[in-house]
């Protein structure tokens, strides 16, 4: 029994052993002596140093530590600034000897096939290289014999050939090797022959498609750890699938499902796809990155500070009821006359209006005497100044009411029944908007009428606490829908009281924004110019003229 027990425990501690053994690379390069090593690991197309080393006077040093190292490409730096690349995988402890002349050629590793192979490898790619620049040299310089030239192509395919089968020959015969993985993710999807003659274009395309990724192993964290990974990912998001925020969803999910292998490997896919589609300047992209906000990084993204969280939350709340595609959030607004003297006389009352509520905030007593009032029925309430604040704007809204309560015309985005509906959130501060909205209504009555298109134009006025400033807009706004005619083509809606909240709604924190809906009230295009929803509704009648057709 304590046979047993012993030979158990020796067998526990060997185990434990193997597993903490960490790693130990010895490097010795004739030629450089007392000089500092650095060992680090490529992370896509940067390098991150992990261990630092000094050479003795034969040139010889070990970076060496009790933990292990995370298997992928790493490199050896130098003090001239050269370096050489190694392969890290389970085995890590080799010896590596090299000479400063010729880094890669006269290297000599002992202890770790990988890295033999590895560096054969780079000898013959060299060799490879060399071969081929001389033929691209001597095809310059017979540019003008045909048949020469054709006889260099076929050397330079023939060069091609021989890098391709030497990748082959590898993977073959070291399948499992992390090496052979690294290759075959450098290869390119092949149609296979027999299929390639039955073939027309699109069975072709779809055929890449659906194996680009064959190749590469997007679950392997160690191919993080090398240039090419995100690469790959990117050129597969950006020039592979077609560009439909579905289409990106779909292959988002799958990507993100196959980097759940390890918690590196998940952050590394989920924040590179969320600065990706954050950052998008594609519209409809705006629907993948509030799918992988929502999806995923809100509620697993722990790394992540909480402040950033909570504002993403509050950003995704109103990014959502308004995505491309889906059914634009209810809008229903009071519209000002489209007579012009009907606006003159609003416009008149403006100087009464602001004179009333410039006098009503001056009467501090009977807001003070309220105040008191409000806290005896309401004794949990303090009299502060956000109550009198408050007061104050009441009084604000009773003015308001009392002058556009003759304006009874609301209009409702959903009971409009043309073919295209656009809403344009502006304000005559905004110098942007000063320029774009006359150039909307003269496209308008060029082009945008006879395609069946109404127009919502929404003031983005100033908050009514600000009682001078915002009477002093509303006369701006009256003046310049005079003076460029908009009442006479344009819906022109305001919201005083922000009863509809359509800030929110519509994610307006900027002007001028411009939303393109359909006769269902589907969000076509959002934040676009005025040139641009020119071109989208007639690219559309276009394509509904060949359909009939």
């Amino acid at each position: 029994m304590k046979k047993t027990l012993v030979f158990l425990f020796v067998s526990l501690f060997f185990h434990l052993c193997s597993f903490s053994q960490g790693y130990e690379i010895s490097v010795k390069i004739k030629g450089l002596k007392n000089a500092k090593l650095l060992l680090g690991h490529h992370f896509n197309k940067n390098m991150y140093p992990d261990d630092t080393i000094m050479l003795n006077q034969d040139g010889f040093g070990v970076f060496k530590k009790k933990k292990t190292l995370t298997g992928g490409m790493y490199l050896i730096f130098l003090p001239n600034r050269t370096f050489f690349d190694i392969m890290v995988d389970k085995n890590q402890k080799f010896l590596l000897e090299t000479d400063t002349t010729q880094l890669v050629d006269f290297m000599k590793v002992t202890g770790d096939e990988q890295n033999k192979i590895f560096f054969e490898y780079q000898r013959f790619l060299g060799k490879q290289g060399k071969a081929a620049k001389e033929f691209r040299d001597a095809r310059e310089k017979s540019k003008a014999d045909t048949a020469k030239v054709k006889e260099i192509n076929k050397k330079l395919a023939e060069v091609d050939v021989q890098v391709k089968e030497r990748i082959l020959s590898i993977i073959k015969q070291y399948p499992e090797m992390f090496f052979s993985k690294f290759l075959k993710a450098t290869l390119d999807v092949e149609i296979p022959a027999e299929l390639l003659k039955t073939m027309n274009d699109t069975e072709r395309y779809y055929y890449w498609k659906n194996h680009f990724l064959d190749n590469f192993d997007v679950s392997d964290g160690r191919l993080l750890r090398t240039p090419i990974y995100e690469d790959i990912i990117k050129n597969y998001l950006d020039n592979v699938i077609p560009q439909h925020p579905d289409t990106v969803i779909s292959e988002v999910d799958k990507l993100l499902l196959k980097s759940r292998t390890s918690e590196e490997l998940f952050r590394y896919m989920l924040v590179t796809l969320y600065n990706k589609y954050a950052t998008s300047q594609i519209m409809s992209f705006e629907n993948v990155f509030v799918h992988i906000a929502k999806e995923y990084y809100i509620p697993e993204a722990k790394w992540s500070n909480k402040e950033f969280v909570e504002d993403l939350k509050k950003k995704v709340a109103r990014k959502e009821p308004n995505l491309v595609g889906k059914i634009a959030p209810e809008l229903t607004m009071q519209e000002i006359p489209r007579d012009t003297v009907m606006i003159r006389n609003l416009r008149k009352q403006l100087t009464e209006m602001r004179k009333e509520g410039t006098e009503a905030r001056k009467d501090t007593a009977s807001i003070n005497n309220e105040a008191r009032i409000l806290k005896k029925t309401n004794p949990k309430k303090a009299d502060s100044t956000l109550q009198k604040e408050i007061l104050i704007n009441n009084r604000y809204g009773k003015i308001l009411q009392k002058y556009t309560d003759q304006v009874k015309d609301y209009v409702s985005i959903l009971e409009l029944h043309n073919k295209y509906v656009i809403l344009w959130f502006w304000s005559p501060d905004c110098s942007h908007c000063r320029k774009e909205t006359p150039e909307l209504v003269k496209a308008y009555n060029e082009k945008l009428k006879n395609f069946d298109v109404s127009v919502c134009a929404i003031f983005l006025h100033r908050n009514v606490d600000e009682w001078e400033r915002f009477i002093d807009d509303i006369g701006k706004w009256m003046d310049f829908v005079i003076e460029h005619k908009l009442n006479t083509v344009f819906h022109n809606m305001w919201d005083l009281y922000n009863t509809t909240q359509f800030r929110d709604k519509f994610d307006i924190s900027s002007s001028p924004v411009l939303y393109l809906l359909d006769k269902d009230k589907k969000i076509i295009a959002k934040r676009i110019g005025v040139e641009q929803v020119v071109e989208i509704i007639e690219m559309m009648e276009k394509d509904k003229n060949k359909e009939k057709k």
